[in-house]
């Protein structure tokens, strides 16, 4: 193979662990905003037993952390007033 081959080879390689690698960080970032939205949509509703799991410990887990405590929050004031109202 002349240089000029070996050059669009190593070329070709290396975009292809580039895409590969674009493709990877977009679904480690996608997957956990899409269970968000999920979650958020059945939170809307009206279902408030529902939590995020899988945690993680970043900025999305951070989110998903305050997700979860605000579902637990409103859960436990919607039991509160059905007690009182019962």
């Amino acid at each position: 193979i002349s240089a000029s081959g070996k050059v669009l080879v190593v070329f070709g390689l290396g975009m292809l662990a580039a895409m590969a690698f674009a493709m990877a960080a977009t679904r480690w970032v996608m997957t956990p905003l899409g269970d968000l939205r999920t979650q958020l949509q059945a939170l809307g509703r009206g279902q408030r037993d529902v939590r995020i799991r899988d945690v993680r410990d970043d900025e999305l887990g951070e989110i998903a952390r305050v997700f979860n405590t605000m579902a637990k929050r409103l859960q436990d004031r919607e039991d509160q007033l059905r007690s009182l109202t019962e």
